[in-house]
């Protein structure tokens, strides 16, 4: 299992909406949308893994005003956006010593931040495996 996909779930059994926001490999405007992985689908049709876009109008307008403060990208997006109600947080998973944040991530905070949101909206999440 991917660290997102455990965070998604963290989120969606805490009775909160959630989605990995993938942006490697997608179009500059549009992210890929995530709630599972199916790692036995060939290498070449990885591509071809279930999008399931936001429907959340208001959580929509959140990641697009985020984008345009990012200079119209979605480079940086953190990695998990869960929402319920009028409460947003997004993630950004990083394994243990193994991993650091890219510098288009601390950028995407600062998107977020000058777009409205507060430094309660993020959530670094530190993971690894047990020993």
């Amino acid at each position: 299992m991917f660290a997102e996909l455990a965070v998604y779930e963290l989120f969606r059994l805490s009775g909160w909406e959630a989605r990995w926001i993938e942006t490697y490999g997608a179009p500059t405007q549009s992210p890929k949308h995530y709630v599972d992985w199916h790692p036995s689908l060939p290498k070449e049709l990885r591509k071809t893994q279930l999008h399931q876009a936001i429907a959340d109008e208001e959580m929509l307008t959140v990641l697009q005003k985020a984008a345009a403060a990012n200079g119209g990208s979605f480079a940086g997006c953190w990695d998990v956006l869960g929402w319920q109600g009028d409460k947003l947080i997004f993630a950004e998973c990083k394994r243990h010593r193994k991993d650091k944040l890219q510098a288009t991530q601390p950028r995407w905070l600062q998107a977020g931040l000058a777009a409205g949101l507060q430094p309660e909206n993020f959530l670094l999440v530190e993971w690894d495996f047990l020993a």
